[in-house]
């Protein structure tokens, strides 16, 4: 079943009902860079069992592939509306928007299953803006349980999608 879409509401609107700026709620919630993935993080809580943090992405950044060896929950919080572009072992590449709901294919949550590379970045065509979401990770997150991409592996191993490949990762 689709989500109900409120007419008349464009993504600009959105914006508007985020009076914040990303420098304002980097500095509320204490966020530091996240490299060398991309954009801003605080962790805010970690067990064993389980590490949640805060992420903060903006419309001139955008976190490139990376995997982990876990699963990995995503929350949408406030802001833009945020693409999620995942590429499966097997080679299949799915794009999921994280975002409130207000517009047709937008989802609040998505869990990654575990060894799918992914990438996030805000929705083209939104200049300065920023989505801010929530990460879990199950069992809880360890450097060594994380990859990030090398982009001439990925080309290899996944030539047809090499246009989002090219877009989100670097040399």
């Amino acid at each position: 079943m689709k989500p109900p879409r409120r007419s008349g509401q464009s993504l600009q609107s959105i914006e508007r009902l985020n009076p914040m700026n990303a420098s304002q709620i980097i500095q509320a919630l204490g966020l530091q860079p996240l490299e060398p993935e991309g954009g801003y993080f605080a962790q805010t809580f970690k067990s064993p069992s389980m590490t949640a943090i805060f992420y903060l992405i903006t419309s001139t950044d955008f976190s490139r592939f990376h995997r982990l060896k876990n699963t990995e929950v995503y929350h949408f919080y406030a802001g833009t509306p945020a693409e999620l572009h995942l590429l499966s072992p097997e080679g299949t590449l799915k794009t999921v928007v994280l975002g409130n709901m207000d517009f047709e294919h937008q989802t609040p949550q998505f869990v990654v299953p575990a060894n799918t590379w992914q990438a996030l970045k805000i929705r083209k065509g939104i200049a300065d803006s920023w989505a801010l979401l929530g990460a879990t990770v199950s069992p809880g997150f360890e450097y060594e349980d994380f990859e990030i991409a090398r982009r001439e592996d990925l080309l290899r191993q996944f030539p047809q999608h090499h246009a989002i490949i090219n877009e989100l990762s670097r040399d």
